[in-house]
Parts: C-alpha cells; sequence; structure tokens
C-alpha cells in the first residue's frame, strides 16, 4: 500500500494525507471491474481507498469489499489517502461508469 502512495506522490508532485477510517461499504467506488472471487481465508489488512470530491475510490481491496458485503456486514477498516486532485484511476472509473458495490456486482463469478 505505501507504495501506491508514494509513487502518487512522486507522480503528482503532492504528499499524501492519510489515515485509518471505517467506511460504509455502500460509498465505496470501485476503480476496476469486479470479478469476484471467494477466499479460503479472509484478510484482514485494511483496503486502500483515495477520497476526492467527497467520493470514496477502492484502489485496492475490491474483493475484500465484495466479501463483507456478502456476508451481510456494512462497514470496512480502511487505509484512506488525498492528494487533494483527481488521479488515473479516478479518472478511468468514472469514464467507464463504474458506480457501486452490491451484491449484483459481487457476485461469485466462475
Amino acid at each position: 500500500m505505501v507504495n501506491i502512495i508514494h509513487f502518487l506522490e512522486k507522480k503528482h508532485s503532492r504528499i499524501a494525507r492519510v489515515w485509518k477510517e471505517k467506511l460504509l461499504i455502500k460509498k465505496l467506488l470501485p476503480t476496476e471491474k469486479i470479478y469476484y472471487r471467494e477466499m479460503p481465508s479472509e484478510i484482514r489488512e485494511p483496503i486502500l481507498v483515495y477520497h476526492y470530491d467527497n467520493r470514496y475510490y477502492v484502489i485496492d481491496g475490491h474483493n475484500r469489499v465484495c466479501s463483507k458485503l456478502l456476508k451481510g456486514m456494512e462497514d470496512i477498516e480502511a487505509i484512506v489517502f488525498t492528494l487533494d486532485t483527481m488521479i488515473g484511476l479516478v479518472k478511468t472509473a468514472e469514464k467507464i461508469g463504474l458506480r457501486e458495490f452490491s451484491s449484483e456486482t459481487c457476485r461469485p463469478r466462475d
């Protein structure tokens, strides 16, 4: 996670603000198509989320979000960071219309 944050700091010539927060799953936005697969054991580390324009974009941890959602949980621990600027992953997510995590988007795929 730290490498991703450092890479983006360098790319955008900014210092990230980073904090830990428990976020509601319904407020999270994916930054990639979701291909959920059940994992043999649950990963307990927090997901990585980018905060921009009052939105929370999942950078790393899409599968963990789906796992919690499908178990009926409403929130998840996250490492949240911002550079106070639009980053490429956010632009791509908005361009291809990725909207939310739901039981439909998180249903297991073969």
